[in-house]
């Protein structure tokens, strides 16, 4: 007695479906499809020892009804061969990539049919409810990417260069329409050119278009639909380019996360563009300094930019210091994002090529320059309220210091201060009071006057430091102008460390030792 496998693929077969159709409803899956006939075997089919020909030629030849030859060898070939000779690839400095295909919806109107007429034959052995196929694009990426990992010499990805395919036939609009008709309330109206049109769109199509929830006139509207099979093939011999299967071809570079810490040297250099009312308020950012670099890098000898056409560029930093406040130390940690990106890894000679030049600058340093995975991009805001952040201040006092000012000035035990929105930056943040935790304060008289103070301070990260320092009215309170009674202004600050400990190092042969400006605060 035959098993209901061989039972299912004879009717297929019967059917006129092709042996790669007949594998995905025997539920194959993955690398199965890469050798068909070896699949089917070990699964227990029997194949008649008879050659399986191509459709013919004619217009009217026999196609698979399934899946409209998809799988057939022309077609396989000609999405391959359309990757490949588009060349576009080849612009990236990545031997992976991702791949994403677009089906008509007349592939689904397909799938439909031969779920009816295999309910029909085989009875409540078929699940009215859940497929009982593995989906065309499943099986189809399977295959495609077998043959185009060969022939690009790429490995296949999530993170790599993403190829979409974008499949049509010239009957598909006419085939969704009709689909439409038989339950318009599932679909979305939208603005067409003249009047208003039924989106048919592949979500809905899954949902509503389910055996159990369709009535026997509604399937046999469905069975009535497909146009006349053949269409492929005859398109091919002819040369009508318009019903090619593969319609476009889409690559676009992969989103690749640049990370390091930069150290701000000048007291007039902002951390991104800083334009207000279309006038720019500083002529230069940190983010601008290193993106010059990173477009004028030529990676590889290329001669081509660092992104595509599609190509976006994100700047995110942890925290950001004033215009006027120099960040060193360790620097801050940064990261950019590129998407549409030529480049899938920087490797260390890049990095120490790029960090060399942005040094020269005078304004900006970078150090431990690498590309992250996206999951690492957790570590730029973690924790973004505890972290601990060090600040070093010139200080001005109101009158000449004394042993009871520089015992007061020296905390060691933490304390919590509240600060209402400071005024200067009231315009983008809500007014609400902060309360921020002071972890140390450490004070030492300046060599060059009597009422210069370098205080060190370390605070909770989103500690506004400056109105930490001076009150700002009695806003900020306690504040170290109320400890020791009197006004102390705040002449230049600088951030000496920030407590995260990311990016990890990147060791190099030769360090960049930056230069800064003459504002000394260690005497």
């Amino acid at each position: 007695m035959e098993s209901f496998n061989q039972r299912l693929f004879n009717f297929l077969r019967d059917e006129d479906c092709c042996l790669e159709c007949c594998l995905r409803y025997l539920k194959g899956y993955g690398a199965e499809f890469i050798d068909v006939k070896s699949s089917l075997t070990k699964k227990g089919i029997v194949i008649p020892d008879v050659e399986y020909k191509e459709p013919l030629l004619e217009a009217d030849a026999v196609s698979c009804p399934s899946c409209l030859d998809i799988f057939s060898e022309l077609c396989v070939y000609d999405a391959v061969w359309k990757v490949y000779k588009s060349d576009d690839f080849f612009q990236y400095n990545c031997n992976k990539f991702v791949l994403s295909l677009i089906l008509p919806v007349g592939l689904d109107i397909r799938q439909m049919i031969i779920w009816i007429k295999l309910i029909n034959h085989f009875g409540e052995l078929i699940s009215k409810e859940e497929r009982p196929d593995t989906p065309i694009k499943d099986a189809l990426r399977s295959i495609l990417v077998s043959q185009l990992s060969e022939k690009l010499e790429a490995e296949y990805d999530r993170e790599g260069v993403f190829i979409t395919l974008t499949y049509g036939y010239s009957f598909d609009d006419r085939e969704a329409e009709a689909l439409a008709k038989i339950k318009p309330q599932c679909f979305q109206q939208v603005k067409g050119k003249k009047k208003l049109k039924t989106e048919v769109n592949r979500t809905a199509v899954e949902k509503y278009f389910v055996p159990s929830r369709l009535s026997q006139e509604e399937w046999n509207r469905i069975l009535s639909i497909p146009a006349k099979s053949g269409w492929l093939f005859h398109a091919w011999y002819t040369g009508d380019t318009r019903e090619h299967l593969v319609r476009n071809v889409s690559i676009v570079g992969p989103t690749v996360f640049f990370a390091g810490r930069y150290q701000k040297l000048s007291r007039e250099l902002s951390q991104t563009p800083w334009i207000l009312n279309d006038e720019r308020m500083v002529l230069h950012s940190v983010q601008e300094t290193i993106m010059e670099q990173l477009q004028k890098t030529d990676f590889c000898s290329t001669n081509r930019t660092l992104y595509g056409k599609q190509g976006q560029v994100k700047f995110s930093a942890s925290g950001r210091e004033d215009v006027d406040v120099r960040c060193l130390g360790r620097g801050r940690p940064f990261v950019i994002e590129v998407s549409d990106c030529r480049v899938s890894k920087l490797y260390p000679n890049w990095a120490a090529q790029i960090e060399s030049q942005i040094a020269k600058s005078g304004t900006v340093a970078v150090r431990d320059l690498q590309t992250v995975d996206r999951g690492q991009l957790v570590h730029i805001k973690e924790g973004e309220e505890n972290k601990r952040k060090m600040y070093r201040a010139l200080c001005l006092l109101e009158f000449p210091a004394d042993v009871s000012v520089l015992h007061k000035l020296n905390i060691v035990t933490e304390f919590t201060v509240d600060q209402l929105t400071p005024i200067r930056v009231l315009h983008r943040r809500p007014l609400i009071k902060r309360p921020r935790v002071i972890y140390s304060v450490k004070t030492r008289l300046s060599t060059d006057h009597n009422r210069l103070l370098v205080i060190d301070i370390q605070t909770q990260a989103g500690t506004y430091v400056k109105e930490l320092v001076h009150g700002e009215f009695g806003r900020t309170v306690p504040s170290l102008a109320s400890i020791i009674g009197q006004k102390i202004d705040i002449l230049a600050l600088d951030v000496m460390d920030i407590d995260i400990d990311w990016p990890p190092p990147v060791k190099q042969e030769q360090k960049i030792e930056p230069k800064c400006e003459d504002e000394d605060m260690n005497n």
